[in-house]
């Protein structure tokens, strides 16, 4: 393909990704592109051009169409909740690795990792390991469609 990309963008390109936004790889200039389902629904009603300040409506019907585009790996293939509880387990202070676990434990365990790694001090750390999990995935993704990366 010939294509090259930064690992820090395609990380950060995999992290803004919501349940209706897409990243995809639009393999014509090798550039990272988000779609949305409200322009792949507009695209495959044929109503796309009621669509206001989409930049690139030929790459969302080549998306709809299955070409020219790869899909960014998403937070279904991003286990984020696995991703804190390796982080809690790498923790060295004992105390904090066991205050991490169990703010993972019941409903609004993300909020509360979060919360005790800011309390902890430990925020640059956890970004770190986030980052270095999440680009785990990107390389893999990269190996497997044949694009070339850069660290940064």
């Amino acid at each position: 393909m010939g294509i090259e990309i930064s690992l820090k963008e395609l990380v950060e390109s995999m992290e803004i990704q919501s349940d209706e936004v897409t990243s995809y790889m639009n393999t014509l200039p090798g550039e990272i592109e988000a779609v949305t389902d409200e322009e792949l629904g507009a695209a495959e009603q044929g109503t796309y051009e009621d669509l206001t300040g989409v930049e690139t409506p030929d790459f969302v019907l080549a998306v709809l169409e299955g070409r020219d585009s790869i899909a960014l790996p998403t937070r279904m293939d991003i286990n984020e909740y696995q991703i804190m509880e390796k982080f809690a387990e790498s923790v060295k202070d004992s105390a904090l690795s066991d205050r991490l676990a169990e703010a993972l434990v019941g409903r609004g365990a993300f909020r509360r990792f979060k919360d005790a790694v800011f309390h902890a001090g430990v925020e640059e750390d956890w970004y770190k390991f986030k980052f270095d999990k999440y680009a785990e995935v990107a390389i893999d993704w990269c190996e497997t469609n044949s694009i070339s990366y850069r660290r940064p």
